[in-house]
């Protein structure tokens, strides 16, 4: 799974894998969308084995850091 605020840039990528790889929409400071996004995913795969964010490096304008957004929901995935 990839996912990005603006998906359309990681299609190119991904096309090359096929159904190996699913691109989402995911704006990592909306609860919402993280639990939609893992749920799709699992639809999709069954199983999610590893979780990555690497937006957790930066900061939001507002300057919340992207870990200020609990994601429980990923937590749970085993």
């Amino acid at each position: 799974m990839l996912t990005a605020r603006r998906p359309e840039e990681l299609h190119a990528w991904a096309a090359p894998y096929g159904e190996r790889v699913l691109v989402l929409q995911l704006d990592v400071t909306d609860a919402e969308q993280i639990r939609s996004a893992v749920s799709t995913a699992q639809a999709r795969f069954d199983a999610i084995d590893a979780a990555r964010g690497g937006g957790a490096a930066g900061h939001q304008r507002d300057g919340r850091g992207a870990g200020s957004v609990p994601h429980p929901c990923l937590r749970r995935v085993r």
